[in-house]
């Protein structure tokens, strides 16, 4: 497995937090044309549910969902791909989606385990 999809696998499992990745993923080849690593619903509830444990804070959640928002070497779960996108979005952009809270991270969970 090449070391670009090592490091996406390593940001969407949230094996290491984002501000560990976050130089070497934003110095990877955004043309990059091999097998692009999956994130599914199950990822976003391990790490909602690590924030709501208060194993990671709010910045730790929006950070990652940062580094994830855009990249077009992911691939999210094809049959939640609208619901995927949303929360990251919601995750990655608190000023204009609203802070990240406890309660906000509820719903979404709510919505993810709904459709899983």
């Amino acid at each position: 497995m090449s070391t670009h999809r090592n490091l996406l696998n390593l940001l969407v499992d949230y094996s290491s937090p984002a501000s560990d990745l976050a130089n070497k993923i934003s110095a990877l080849n955004w043309d990059y044309d091999g097998p692009r690593a999956l994130l599914n619903a199950g990822h976003l509830i391990t790490v909602i549910d690590r924030y709501l444990a208060q194993d990671i804070t709010a910045q730790d959640i929006e950070d990652w969902a940062k580094l994830i928002e855009c990249r077009e070497d992911l691939e999210y779960a094809s049959e939640l791909k609208y619901e995927i996108e949303e929360v990251i979005n919601k995750l990655s952009n608190p000023v204009l989606e609203g802070k990240i809270t406890p309660t906000s991270c509820k719903k979404m969970l709510y919505v993810l385990r709904n459709i899983e």
